[in-house]
């Protein structure tokens, strides 16, 4: 492999080119080791086992070819055939090769002695049958010494079984310990492969979490901070293109922002012609009106007045969107607000006959005013625009836990619990059409959340058995 095709070693390849390596020489190592010890029992096994048998094969040989030995030499001792003499001869010399061969298996000394004793005993009978008169006494004693060698040569043969018991005995005994050499093994390489592990995943889910958290700021638009990932080198990489786009999208925000204030500040002149006209029209300072021109000049002026709150929502929505909330915070009767408030909207609540419930308290608040204002007035305008003809609208304005508690709830048919956070969203319209000839923009409830915010207090929708239920808190000075 050539060096430039390996992985870089800061890098999610390269850390687990490094990992498995690491996971796997320690494995190398140990079977390597295991296979050694292994392959040493075997040999040494089966050098035991085959001395026993070559022990036992000449053992054997020998026992066959005494007593053919012996047969022929009591025969010849009888019947002095010199035939018989040279089928002695025949036997003894296969019984001394195998004796000789035996010589040159390494024994124990024990077994030495033996085959000395053997050869001894075995060349005093072949000179006597060439000195001693056969036929005698002298002869028939001479004879007897096979016997001996017999008793020698079972010897041997016994010798042999025990050997090759005891190398069967040691390969069974060297098995169980290249077993527990093997489990001891495994016992010490299992930390160092877990540490192995918890140090990759040490290395690469830190930088993996730090591009999840990243991701989701920039999913709640929250478009500050640098993206910054510590880490291999492609995960480094993956963030600073996730910066890159973070900065991508900044710039798409700020000129949607400028576009915004830009029309939102271009329509306001225009409609501020209109509204000064609907107004003077609708108090008869032009001339009088009749009754139907009288209804037209009305509902201009109520459109006009819708309009120029959605422009203005449009404003605030841009200066929230850039971030440059000031909260001018002071001490003021809520019930003042309150009532500002209602003459904004009460016509909108006229025309729908909506039936308004009103739980207040006598409460001096500390909070931005015009802030504040805003978010009753678009929660009180989201509540009209879903309400049926003749429903009712709750508000609850209270003191709770050294927190101002805002509840705004209509009788409509409220919010599905799958879109209870993305009504915040900017231009989220829902799935439910709204109960009004006038189509909202889709972002009051995101200035709402903006202005809560920036107060310190949280917006949420909370669950209502009939209609949507909006529950604000902003924190007070105790």
């Amino acid at each position: 492999m050539k060096l430039a095709n390996l992985p870089r070693v800061n890098s999610l390849p390269g850390l687990a080119f490094i990992a498995l390596l690491l996971a796997v020489l320690p494995l190398a190592v140990a079977l390597l080791t295991s296979t050694l010890y292994v392959n040493r029992l075997n040999q040494q096994g089966q050098e035991a086992i085959h001395q026993a048998t070559i022990l036992a094969n000449a053992s054997q040989t020998m026992s066959d070819s005494l007593i053919a030995m012996e047969r022929s030499a009591r025969q010849y001792n009888v019947l002095l055939d010199k035939e018989l003499f040279n089928v002695y001869l025949e036997h003894r010399a296969t019984f001394n090769e195998t004796l000789r061969q035996l010589a040159d298996v390494p024994m124990k000394a024990g077994i030495g002695t033996l085959q000395q004793q053997i050869r001894e005993a075995e060349s005093l009978i072949y000179e006597g049958l060439q000195t001693v008169l056969l036929g005698t006494e002298e002869s028939a004693q001479l004879l007897a010494g096979f016997d001996a060698i017999n008793v020698k040569v079972k010897m041997i043969r016994d010798e042999a079984v025990e050997l090759k018991s005891r190398a069967v005995e040691k390969l069974q005994q060297s098995a169980r310990r290249a077993k527990s050499l093997m489990l001891w093994q495994l016992a010490g390489l299992l930390p160092i492969l877990l540490f192995v592990v918890y140090m990759f995943a040490a290395r690469v889910l830190k930088p993996i979490r730090q591009l999840d958290a990243a991701i989701r700021r920039l999913g709640r638009g929250e478009l500050d901070g640098p993206v910054t990932v510590v880490g291999p080198h492609d995960l480094q990489e993956l963030g600073l293109s996730l910066d890159w786009m973070r900065q991508r999208i900044t710039e798409l925000e700020g000129q949607k922002t400028r576009f915004l204030q830009h029309m939102s500040h271009e329509l306001k002149t225009p409609l501020t012609s209109l509204r000064e006209g609907s107004q003077l029209l609708s108090e008869g300072t032009l001339g009088p009106l009749s009754e139907d021109q009288q209804e037209v000049a009305e509902l201009l002026k109520h459109n006009v007045l819708r309009l120029q709150r959605q422009i203005e929502n449009l404003l605030r929505f841009s200066v929230a969107q850039s971030h440059q909330v000031a909260v001018n915070s002071s001490v003021f009767p809520l019930a003042e607000l309150l009532e500002e408030v209602l003459r904004d909207q009460q016509l909108a609540l006229q025309n729908k006959s909506l039936q308004l419930q009103l739980e207040t308290e006598p409460l001096r608040v500390t909070a931005d005013r015009e802030k504040l204002r805003t978010v009753i007035d678009n929660l009180l305008s989201n509540a009209v625009k879903y309400s049926p003809q003749g429903g009712l609208v709750t508000v609850t304005l209270a003191l709770r836990h050294q927190q101002l508690e805002i509840v705004v709830q209509d009788s409509g048919p409220g919010i599905p619990e799958d879109e209870r956070e993305r009504v915040f969203e900017a231009f989220y319209q829902g799935s439910i059409p709204a109960r009004s000839a006038v189509r909202g923009s889709g972002i009051g409830l995101s200035v709402c959340r903006a202005y809560v915010h920036s107060l310190g207090g949280e917006i949420m929708v909370q669950p209502s058995s009939q209609g949507a239920r909006l529950c604000v808190l902003i924190p007070q000075p105790q």
